[in-house]
């Protein structure tokens, strides 16, 4: 019984990856595309998360990864506080001139 359970939840995690795969993908590139234009490298995010640099690359190819939504709000924070942070550099300058 229990090595039928085993199975059936590796076919049923098969299935739920084979179906979410073009989405994840998406959604990876999506995030790589972000990180680029705000000139960040995976080794910073990485280290700014708390992740190897190969999650990060896992989660911008789209490939599974354990604890994906988590990573994609990571993500989402990482870049507000970024574009935060600049746009406080930003105001200082102007205060200062």
């Amino acid at each position: 019984m229990q090595m039928l359970t085993r199975d059936y939840r590796e076919e049923r995690k098969e299935q739920f990856i084979l179906e979410h795969q073009d989405k994840w993908r998406k959604i990876g590139n999506e995030f790589k595309e972000s990180r680029e234009s705000y000139g960040l490298t995976k080794q910073f995010v990485a280290k700014e998360l708390g992740v190897s640099v190969s999650k990060v690359s896992n989660f911008e190819n789209g490939n599974s990864i354990t604890h994906a939504k988590l990573m994609e709000n990571a993500y989402f924070m990482l870049f507000i506080l970024y574009k935060l942070s600049q746009l406080g550099k930003q105001h200082n300058l102007k205060t200062q001139n």
